[in-house]
């Protein structure tokens, strides 16, 4: 018995080229790390004295949210804007329990400033916060750190 030949371009392969399967695949991929690099890049290009100033204050947020997190209960950041000193504590059974106490490692000429002498800052069991904001001064600029009451997330604007 013999087999049935398809006609035209679906019987036979034209030249050397690429399946359309193959350009998909690609432009997915070059799609996927340009969803990635081009954030990265950007935050890199657009960080100023400030914003690297900022991080220890981002990290001590960070950090704080994530105690709430794994205790499962509410966990207090109290900052001391005129010394950049903190604290972090946390409430269980109705006693205080200093989980964190120091000094921000900010840098030389970097202070901090708020609307209020402390800033206090409540994380709850599901990483919610008591939203409020700090700004980060340098000789240079100054940026705004803000805490999503929603989400518990600190953003430097």
């Amino acid at each position: 018995m013999r087999k049935k030949q398809l006609g035209g371009w679906a019987g036979r392969r034209l030249g050397k080229g690429f399946t359309l399967i193959e350009v998909v695949v690609v432009l997915t991929l070059l799609g996927i790390m340009a969803a990635v690099v081009v954030p990265a890049v950007r935050e890199l290009s657009a960080r100023s004295p400030s914003a690297e100033a900022a991080e220890p204050v981002l990290a001590l947020i960070r950090s704080t949210r994530s105690a709430a997190l794994s205790r499962a209960g509410r966990v207090t950041l109290r900052l001391d804007p005129s010394r950049a000193t903190y604290r972090v504590e946390s409430d269980s059974d109705g006693t205080t329990i200093i989980l964190q106490q120091g000094t921000l490692p900010l840098p030389t000429g970097a202070t901090l400033t708020g609307d209020q002498p402390r800033l206090v800052l409540n994380f709850h069991r599901d990483g919610t916060a008591n939203g409020d904001s700090i700004a980060v001064v340098t000789r240079d600029d100054a940026v705004m750190i803000s805490v999503n009451r929603w989400s518990g997330e600190p953003h430097v604007h």
